[in-house]
């Protein structure tokens, strides 16, 4: 699933780090709590991608707002 797929990413040849899970606005983060990913999103949490509080916050609350519209209230509880 998606987190097998990141935890590749975190390995070498890729060797992704928090920075690149930061790219893109936390895209990764706001998609993962939109589609209502818990799991994605405690991955995204773990190093190396160490995502925080801050992040989600980023984008206006986007993550919240994206998760909140789409009913995913696993996401919600993991958010707060």
């Amino acid at each position: 699933g998606h987190v097998a797929v990141l935890d590749r990413l975190a390995k070498a040849p890729y060797s992704l780090q928090q920075e690149d899970a930061r790219s893109d606005g936390n895209s990764a983060l706001r998609i993962a709590a939109a589609n209502g990913h818990v799991a994605v999103l405690d991955r995204l949490a773990a190093p190396p991608f160490s995502l925080q509080r801050k992040d989600a916050r980023r984008a206006d609350n986007d993550a919240l707002r994206g998760a909140a519209a789409n009913g995913h209230v696993a996401v919600l509880d993991r958010l707060a």
